[in-house]
């Protein structure tokens, strides 16, 4: 080979070189490009994690709100049955006390006893004698 040829292949090999080195930058460039919209997608990825925890998050709130307002409900529920269930008692009671009166006044009539004492006695137990029974009755509901 003489330098002629030795000449043109090195010329080759610098072009050749240079060629390389101009892709070389191409796919430098092209990488960078892919490594940024892996970047944008990882934090698309990440918002989407951020929001599928966010929608878990007011799922489990719904479920608590839903059952705190069950729980209101059946106490409310159960409060109002109290109150109606004592105001029929009171009116229960009220009645009964007219007829207790008028019999203690007959019995205070013969009795040495005062009247008020022997009239509050038998409120007492006739009330004390409802309470049981009605508690009894109430407790078999709430135990079913």
């Amino acid at each position: 080979m003489d330098t002629k040829e030795i000449k043109q292949i090195k010329k080759e090999t610098e072009k050749r070189l240079e060629e390389v080195e101009k892709k070389e930058v191409q796919l430098d460039k092209k990488e960078e490009k892919l490594d940024k919209k892996i970047e944008a997608i990882e934090k698309k990825e990440e918002k989407l994690d951020e929001k599928i925890a966010n929608i878990s998050k007011i799922e489990k709130l719904k479920n608590t709100t839903k059952d705190s307002a069950k729980r209101f409900k059946d106490e409310l529920t159960k409060s109002m049955n109290t109150a109606i269930v004592a105001a029929f008692g009171f009116l229960i009671a009220l009645s009964w006390r007219e007829l207790i009166t008028a019999g203690v006044q007959k019995i205070e009539s013969v009795s040495p006893l005062n009247g008020k004492i022997f009239e509050a006695l038998i409120i007492t137990i006739v009330g004390a004698i409802g309470i049981t029974i009605t508690t009894t009755i109430l407790s078999k509901k709430e135990a079913k």
